[in-house]
């Protein structure tokens, strides 16, 4: 289940800790039973909580304001804004996630300010770079691509590791109407399904 707001807040305080702190880690699988009628009672009681633990993907259509833009979250969202810092920059940020256990599915948008002498490539750099970070990770596949006409996309996959366990990363990183975002969606390999879901699903507003 999503954390509420109140709970978000209270954790995050830095760049890095926006996504990777929503992240709880599970206990240990069960082991297997032997076959006699009281373990089949005890596994079919057991299949019930497993049925009733499993991921469920509630999609629905959630609107980015700014920059103009909706995406597909797989949960009811949370919202959070905080002013970051990145280097010797700061800029403002509002944060929009989404949690399924572990699974974590968040775009982060930052205004730039022209006056600040931080740039919109330079941002998306050091975005780049904090979540590579926060996961410890090395990037397996880098692509660039295009979003709309004018708005260059970079597409990122990444492995590394989140509360001492193996997790993937995907990302995507460009600028909009003066805004740089970041959409990430943070799981493990059997997750890319639902990644590219959320991913593909961003539509930028004329």
């Amino acid at each position: 289940m999503l954390q509420n707001r109140k709970d978000i807040e209270k954790r995050m305080t830095s760049y890095p800790l926006l996504i990777i702190d929503l992240i709880k880690r599970r206990g240990s699988r069960p082991r297997a039973l032997p076959t006699t009628p009281r373990s089949l009672r005890l596994a079919f009681t057991l299949l019930f909580c497993l049925t009733a633990c499993t991921p469920r993907f509630n999609w629905r259509e959630v609107a980015i304001n700014p920059p103009g833009m909706s995406v597909l979250m797989p949960d009811k969202p949370a919202e959070m804004s905080r002013k970051l810092v990145l280097g010797e920059h700061s800029i403002d940020m509002h944060m929009t996630g989404a949690r399924v256990d572990e699974r974590m599915f968040t775009v982060t948008v930052g205004k730039i300010d022209t006056g600040s002498g931080l740039s919109a490539q330079l941002a998306l750099e050091r975005m780049e770079q904090a979540m590579l970070r926060n996961i410890q990770g090395k990037v397996i596949k880098r692509e660039s691509a295009q979003l709309a006409p004018g708005v260059a996309l970079t597409q990122l996959k990444a492995q590394g590791q989140a509360q001492a366990r193996p997790v993937l990363m995907w990302a995507w990183f460009f600028e909009h109407k003066g805004h740089v975002v970041q959409a990430v969606a943070i799981g493990e390999s059997a997750d890319e399904e639902q990644a590219m879901t959320f991913l593909q699903s961003l539509r930028l507003k004329p």
